[in-house]
């Protein structure tokens, strides 16, 4: 082994062990070579390490951060988690971004036995169950059937719509949205998605985020939450998150600060506008706000896909029913061929913007 950082004795990377870090370098870039950037400078003599961030609400930057960091936070959600040596694992996203180095850092830190399949939608399982695995949502949606085989799921990288939670309430896979981005080296916070996740952390109200330890949360004047983790940094962590502060490791989610529409000088939360609308709308969308001249700003409906002048007005009637305040309301329905989106299947909300 070099300098670099440690490999756990009991680490298997699909069912193989490795004498030496070169070894596994050599054996991840002849079968997965989408990684093998990342884990040879994982493993380098350098002390640090840089990550991107995925570009969903701007353009990408880069954070560096120390490796020892790293596998303390690493090992914060080992021990939350209570994932032993030896645990099964699932790395099916790419470690291009957060999500993807954080798995595999787990996996060598923690000691466990680490299958990689590729990051795509439909997923293909070498084993038949997992005590841990990490997907985005729409890998979630895709691979529904295959839920059952984890012991412990988390989720991230985008918000799950309200069917496919009330899907998964009687599965015994404890099931995690979690709250975190490049800046604080992933996941900072969960929300219980099942009751089989709650009973694991004690949590009552399903909309609520709980901090790991050592984590307290707070909001600046605007209703942003700042976050306090010592093990990343010794400054405060502001976002752009509007949060409901219900306790000091306890927040309710409620949408971007960057994403909030002025109409008339009434503020609407895009977010909370298509939580309202997400079981009434089958196919993929957003909400966002246009210039207008009497309101400053006006609440559009953007989907993906073709559409015509009847579809629009069923939208409407749809729209009329779902009861929202007169603000919210989208003034306008567009349609868009295909979203941009992130390598994580996060869609680039660009429409009638200039994104770099």
């Amino acid at each position: 082994m070099n300098s670099g950082p440690i490999i756990h004795r009991e680490f298997r990377l699909n069912g193989k062990t490795f004498s030496s870090a070169g070894m596994l370098i050599k054996y991840v870039a002849e079968n997965h070579p989408e990684h093998s950037d990342f884990l040879r400078r994982w493993l380098d003599d350098s002390p640090v390490f840089d990550v991107k961030t995925s570009g969903s609400t701007g353009r990408p930057k880069t954070y560096r951060f120390s490796k020892q960091t790293a596998v303390a936070v690493a090992r914060r959600s080992i021990d939350f988690f209570g994932l032993p040596p030896a645990s099964r694992a699932l790395l099916a996203l790419s470690s291009d971004y957060i999500a993807g180095k954080m798995m595999w850092i787990r996996a060598l830190t923690g000691g466990w036995h680490l299958d990689v399949v590729p990051a795509r939608k439909v997923l293909d399982f070498p084993r038949p169950a997992y005590d841990f695995g990490a997907l985005v949502p729409y890998q979630a949606y895709a691979n529904r059937n295959k839920i059952s085989r984890f012991g412990t799921l988390i989720l991230g990288g985008a918000p799950v719509r309200d069917d496919f939670v009330k899907e998964i309430k009687a599965e015994k896979t404890r099931l995690f949205l979690t709250y975190g981005m490049t800046e604080t080296l992933t996941h900072v916070a969960v929300r219980a998605l099942n009751p089989a996740a709650a009973k694991m952390i004690n949590a009552r109200e399903p909309e609520f985020y709980h901090g790991l330890p050592g984590i307290r949360f707070e909001t600046d004047e605007k209703g942003r939450l700042i976050i306090h983790d010592p093990l990343v940094s010794e400054r405060p962590l502001a976002t752009q998150d509007l949060v409901e502060i219900i306790g000091p490791a306890t927040f309710r989610w409620l949408g971007r600060a960057d994403y909030v529409i002025n109409s008339g000088g009434h503020k609407v939360i895009p977010e909370r506008v298509e939580q309202t609308l997400a079981p009434r709308i089958h196919r993929p969308f957003y909400i966002t706000g246009l210039p207008d001249e009497k309101l400053g700003q006006r609440v559009v409906l953007v989907l993906e896909g073709q559409g015509d002048e009847q579809e629009k007005q069923q939208l409407l009637q749809t729209i009329d029913a779902a009861g929202l305040h007169p603000y919210d309301k989208p003034k306008a329905i567009y349609f868009v061929p295909e979203f941009r989106r992130t390598r994580s299947g996060k869609i680039i909300r660009d429409f009638g913007k200039n994104v770099e």
